[in-house]
């Protein structure tokens, strides 16, 4: 401590590395080398080997599973670490068709578990009576899990009392009070006591609805809900939640249940079997499933069930002949095996959205394998680089031609369109760019002045001179894209979101012109030729451009600066 003390603008365990060098202590020095041996020991197993043996190995060189067994509640203790041996082991499962597992990604792995809302409560220490009926309460059933899950009594009332006191006090420590009538000598209630009553009404039902949750996600494979109420209430309450129809119960409904059971039914309301015992009217509307399966008994059934349950206790052979009143009808055999192969025939529909790229960018989409694909600017968007990379002149090898190309489109961008456009104002231009850094020297050498100076002469260019006309140059955009632009999609429904940057965007009066330059080294006569193969990228800036911008289409031209060459596509 006192070595750190002095050394502050050092991290501890640098400190500590110092310490066992040279420190004051050698008894202490040396404890200190062999904890960091042990440490440095334990993550080379960790690179070379697998997480659960690691953790394994470090509770048994270390005694800690006897260590924490010792300690107050320490069954509890022993069990949350024999759970993360566990999860240790499921995470391996999982990485390993993701790449080799680290500790850091098991961090990770963990984290992304509690975000996903995961279950991590403590785990359950282990009972030599696992293979039994067991009655929990719904917070120590937290964690854990059991093929058959019996609820009971859910039209219980929610517990209400700490809404009831004359007095009240919300977290920000404001009194809430009600008021005496001096004259009736009756209980008013005032602003702020309705106020803190309303929050704290809001506060119990999201925790009533938490742990209902909890209770309903228990069951492996069978879950039972038990309820006593009367009929007359829950078919008041089903033909209520029905008319609701697709849409979410409000909130202000739910606000007003007053048990679980309420809002079983609310959410249930929708399903024939119930308008059909509780004799709605509504069952032909009704959704004909077989999500669960409902009987309803009369006080009869359950007079002769408690016979059963008391004969059942004073040790006497009794043969149960409970009859609910109301049974499903069996199913035929035919109707269940058609429904078993329209399961087994069901085909997801959206299979192919695994594939679609969320996002994408214009050249990609067009012509991603294309040989002669323009380099693509797209991922870089608004973070272009501040210059271009400096290049060393190689005897006998040629610059990369991209480079070239991103080069004259850099020089396009940044040529002052206020006035005219001639051979000494372009090579000003380059000058600029290369004295700022932004063009390196040698491939200043290589840019065409003379096709671009051809560009600015013919009716196109003229256009982006013209004072009249709104001129945007390397603009960005972002695009929605209907999923079935994608050829390797045939969902129609999904999208796509496409960004691209377009060369040169001139609005005028007739519409948009979008202007894209090309740089590939060819011959006049094959202009038309290549022009074909951007016409999809083409059209694509132009339905951007249009749907953005709200504007109808004027023209689209590729002009190709090797041969000079415009076409229009």
């Amino acid at each position: 401590m006192n070595n750190r003390t002095q050394q502050r603008h050092k991290s501890y365990f640098d400190c500590v590395l110092e310490y066992c060098r040279g420190g004051g202590d050698a008894e202490l020095a040396g404890r200190l080398g062999k904890i960091l041996a042990r440490i440095e020991q334990w993550r080379t197993i960790a690179r070379r080997g697998n997480l659960a043996d690691l953790i394994w190995r470090i509770y048994r060189e270390t005694d800690f599973l006897s260590f924490v067994s010792a300690l107050p509640n320490g069954q509890a203790r022993r069990a949350n670490l024999l759970k993360l041996h566990d999860r240790a082991i499921q995470y391996e499962g999982f990485a390993s068709s993701a790449g080799v597992p680290s500790l850091t990604r098991f961090v990770e792995f963990i984290e992304r578990l509690q975000e996903a809302g995961q279950d991590w409560a403590p785990a359950e220490p282990q009972s030599s009576a696992g293979n039994a009926v067991r009655i929990l309460s719904v917070h120590k059933s937290k964690g854990l899990e059991f093929p058959v899950v019996f609820l009971a009594e859910l039209e219980s009332r929610f517990n209400k009392r700490d809404i009831q006191a004359d007095c009240l006090v919300d977290a920000n420590h404001t009194l809430g009070l009600q008021i005496i009538d001096r004259e009736s000598n009756g209980k008013l209630s005032s602003l702020a006591h309705e106020v803190i009553a309303e929050e704290k009404l809001s506060a119990t039902l999201a925790e009533e609805m938490r742990i209902l949750y909890v209770a309903t996600t228990r069951a492996k494979e069978r879950l039972i809900l038990t309820a006593s109420e009367k009929q007359k209430k829950c078919r008041e309450i089903i033909s209520t939640g029905f008319f609701y129809g697709d849409k979410p119960v409000p909130d202000w409904q739910l606000h007003n249940c007053r048990s679980p059971l309420e809002w079983i039914l609310y959410g249930l309301s929708g399903r024939k079997i119930l308008h059909e015992a509780f004799e709605t009217g509504l069952a032909e509307r009704a959704a004909n499933d077989d999500l669960f399966s409902f009987k309803l008994h009369d006080r009869s059934d359950l007079k002769q069930l408690a016979e059963f349950i008391i004969r059942l206790k004073a040790g006497k052979s009794v043969r149960r002949s409970v009859t609910p009143k109301k049974s499903r009808p069996k199913r035929k055999e035919s109707e269940l095996l058609v429904r078993v192969k329209k399961s087994l025939a069901w085909r997801y529909r959206f299979s192919d959205a695994p594939f679609l790229p969320a996002k994408n960018s214009v050249t990609q989409l067009t012509h991603g394998n294309d040989e002669y694909m323009k380099f693509d600017y797209s991922g870089a968007l608004d973070r272009r680089p501040c210059a271009l990379p400096l290049v060393e002149a190689q005897s006998g090898k040629s610059l990369d031609a991209r480079l070239i190309g991103t080069a004259t489109h850099l020089v396009i961008s940044h040529l002052d369109l206020a006035g005219p456009i001639t051979r000494e104002t372009i090579e000003k231009t380059i000058e600029k760019l290369s004295a700022d850094g932004a063009i390196a020297p040698i491939v200043a050498g290589q840019i065409d002045a003379e096709s671009i100076l051809t560009f600015f002469e013919r009716e196109q260019g003229r256009l982006t001179l013209d004072p009249v006309n709104k001129v945007r140059r390397e603009w960005p955009f972002t695009f929605a894209l209907p999923a079935s632009g994608w050829k390797d999609s045939s969902d129609v429904e999904d999208t796509i979101v496409v960004q691209g940057i377009i060369d040169l965007l001139v609005r005028t009066a007739q519409g948009l012109v979008i202007i894209d330059f090309k740089t590939d080294k060819i011959t006049a006569g094959q202009a038309e030729e290549r022009a074909g193969l951007y016409r999809r990228q083409l059209e694509l800036y132009s339905r951007a451009a249009c749907a953005i911008l709200k504007e109808k289409s004027a023209g689209r031209w590729l002009y190709f600066l090797t041969p000079r060459v415009s076409v229009e596509v």
